[in-house]
């Protein structure tokens, strides 16, 4: 999907001799065109969001991170709450984020209480109205015990409205607000008020210091830049966050996609990112001008105000740029290990893979007859386990004892989670605890998935012996999910047709692949022992 203010122009860009192997490869598959007709560019540009985020086509960028990162949000109501969450909503409350570290966010909501002196309790508290007893918090002075009315709502709204210009980066008014308020107090001879002021002052100013970045512009912006490796299929986008003149925050992002287009990637990105952030700049600072920078800076002006992009060519923005992109290029590569690079080359060359297996899915059925049948996949991110990744599934009850039909299922339910929710950790490869049989019923789940149109079907086609001498798949454009088996017996590698790889018992890549089958199986008997026990004490 795509769009085009003269579409003879973008055709003929498809055939051109300097094509990238994607687009080839795409041509190959394409059958027919469909056209719609907008009235404007930002018309186009809404309509290509739009039918991108739901038909998910395979040969479009689509940059989905299914993390859910954490913001700080401040309720409503007489006497508010500042907390974590992971949820955004239409409540009328107050958002800062997203923040990428879940501990920074803690570290600074600990800063908040402190300082602020905000509640933490969860009880609905209204003015005028009591509602006792003071917490361990009022005791240890991180509150000044709103439930018993200590505090008036205005002095409390104070503190948020404080703890706000505190979370929004403006140092430089908190501080003069907070000086004024220590002054005073000191006069009125208020010297343990006036001490918590000296204490916050304190904190601002150190937080600010170590924040602080010369910019010769006062506006509001943020710096973007990128890097991808077109071998590995991976892409990192880096963002600097300044507000008044200071650096209050920076993210990484590393997507498992190739990019053949740059601006067409950076489009991509900054529609995903700027369209849950709550506090958008005035100005976007670029290494080079997303596709479609008009029509994608009127759709986040919309949002609230005026947003230009530029590429800066001197001065303090340039090095902000260039230090992003720095950035962005250390991230990508910051989890490459060379052992770990060297042996999953050694992988895909010894299994006749067509990609580095960065992403292992290993599966393992267990069963207790046929009443408990459960499965569990587990995750081996660069040849490292990722547990936060493996999941339990309970199986449905069978008729008669069927791995195959488990199987089946197990790796149906599972790939359609991955695609679904965990696009970061999307498979290179399938890693099967049986031989050919599972491995052929491995492949039927994910065909189901396909006729069902639960997912794409070219990330679950197999291999197709019909295709004779078609042309190589580009890496960008191979089918992402290959399977293969481990048997048990003389620890042969079954490909899925047919072919049988005899590794040697010291040989590192079937250690690996003895690892991830062994995880696989311990992890599968876990839920099986807990659903048996389960059963035990209610049969007892």
């Amino acid at each position: 999907m795509g769009k085009a203010a003269a579409l003879r122009a973008r055709l003929a860009n498809y055939f051109s001799p300097q094509v990238p192997d994607k687009t080839r490869y795409f041509l190959t598959k394409a059958r027919s065109l469909e056209t719609l007709v907008c009235r404007s560019e930002y018309e186009a540009f809404m309509l290509e969001y739009t039918l991108i985020k739901e038909h998910r086509p395979p040969f479009n960028i689509v940059f989905r991170d299914d993390k859910r990162y954490p913001y700080i949000k401040i309720t409503t109501g007489d006497f508010p709450r500042i907390i974590l969450t992971r949820s955004l909503e239409n409540d009328g409350a107050v958002y800062f984020g997203p923040y990428v570290s879940g501990s920074n966010v803690r570290r600074i909501l600990d800063m908040v209480h402190r300082f602020f002196k905000i509640r933490t309790c969860k009880r609905r508290l209204v003015e005028g109205k009591k509602n006792p007893p003071l917490c361990l918090q009022y005791h240890i002075k991180r509150c000044d015990g709103p439930c018993e009315l200590l505090v008036s709502r205005a002095a409390y709204g104070e503190q948020v409205a404080q703890a706000g210009r505190f979370l929004r980066g403006e140092y430089a008014a908190l501080l003069v607000d907070l000086r004024a308020r220590m002054a005073a107090a000191s006069a009125d001879k208020s010297y343990e008020l006036a001490a918590l002021y000296r204490d916050q002052i304190a904190a601002v100013g150190e937080l600010s210091e170590k924040q602080r970045a010369a910019s010769v512009r006062a506006d509001d912006s943020d710096a973007v830049a990128f890097a991808s490796d077109a071998n590995r299929g991976r892409v990192c986008f880096y963002v600097f966050k300044i507000r008044k003149g200071h650096i209050t925050g920076n993210a990484g992002f590393v997507f498992p996609v190739a990019v053949d287009s740059g601006p067409e990637a950076l489009a991509r990105f900054l529609a995903e990112y700027y369209k849950t952030r709550m506090d958008l700049p005035r100005e976007i600072l670029v290494t080079i001008l997303p596709e479609g920078h008009a029509s994608l800076g009127r759709w986040l002006s919309d949002r609230g105000h005026p947003l230009r992009f530029r590429v800066p060519q001197r001065g303090y923005s340039r090095d902000l740029i260039a230090l992003a992109e720095k950035n962005a290029l250390a991230r990508l590569y910051e989890r490459a290990d060379p052992d770990s690079e060297k042996l999953l080359d050694a992988v895909r060359e010894k299994l006749l893979l067509t990609r580095r297996p960065e992403c292992i899915h290993g599966f393992d059925v267990a069963n207790l007859g046929i009443s408990i049948v459960t499965g569990a996949r587990v995750v081996f991110l660069q040849g490292v386990p990722a547990k936060s990744l493996y999941r339990s599934f309970g199986l449905q009850e069978l008729e008669d004892k069927d791995d195959y039909a488990a199987m089946s299922e197990l790796v149906a339910r599972s790939v359609r989670r991955a695609v679904q929710k965990e696009s970061a950790s999307l498979p290179d490869l399938l890693l099967i605890d049986g031989g050919l049989g599972h491995v052929r019923a491995a492949r039927k789940g994910l065909s189901l998935l396909a006729a069902a149109r639960l997912t794409t079907p070219k990330l679950l086609r197999g291999p197709d012996p019909s295709a004779g001498s078609a042309p190589p798949v580009p890496q960008a454009a191979r089918p992402a999910f290959e399977i293969v088996g481990l048997a048990k017996e003389h620890e042969t590698v079954i490909l899925e047709d047919g072919t049988r790889i005899h590794l040697k018992k010291s040989d590192p890549v079937l250690r690996l692949l003895q690892r991830v089958r062994d995880e696989a199986h311990r992890f599968s008997r876990r839920l099986m022992s807990i659903r048996h026990k389960k059963r035990s004490l209610r049969s007892g």
